[in-house]
């Protein structure tokens, strides 16, 4: 029923393509920003965004002890407050644990998926189906 679709294992010529191919086959962002600030990333978030697709955004710290980590001063860190909270968009964690982290995205992805379903049946029922 769900199909992930993860970029970055994919090995096109292009990996702008790869995210535009990949976006189109979806109906849902998932965004796990990590320790690594990557402007294919950002680009890909904005994408997303710009296609008005739901959008969950989790952020993934596994070193704790680096200082930037630690204060909420890495590059990750000022681009989801700079971009992302701008939209008003929930952002999860921050994850140092990967199974804490992927309970949390299926847990959410449950409860958007049953939005969406309730929201195809209203729509349903507004145009007569």
């Amino acid at each position: 029923m769900l199909r992930a679709i993860l970029v970055e294992s994919k090995k096109g010529t292009s990996i702008q393509s790869d995210i535009d191919e990949g976006l189109s086959d979806s109906a849902i962002y998932v965004g796990i920003f990590g320790q690594v600030y990557s402007e294919i990333t950002v680009e890909e978030f904005r994408k997303a965004y710009s296609r008005m697709m739901p959008v969950l955004i989790y952020r993934f710290r596994k070193n704790k002890r680096i200082k930037s980590v630690i204060r909420g001063r890495s590059n990750v860190d000022e681009f989801l407050r700079a971009e992302v909270k701008q939209y008003d968009i929930r952002i999860r964690g921050p994850f140092s644990n990967e199974t804490a982290l992927i309970e949390a995205v299926i847990t959410d992805l449950g409860f958007l998926i049953a939005k969406m379903v309730k929201e195809s049946a209203n729509i349903r029922r507004t145009i007569g189906r």
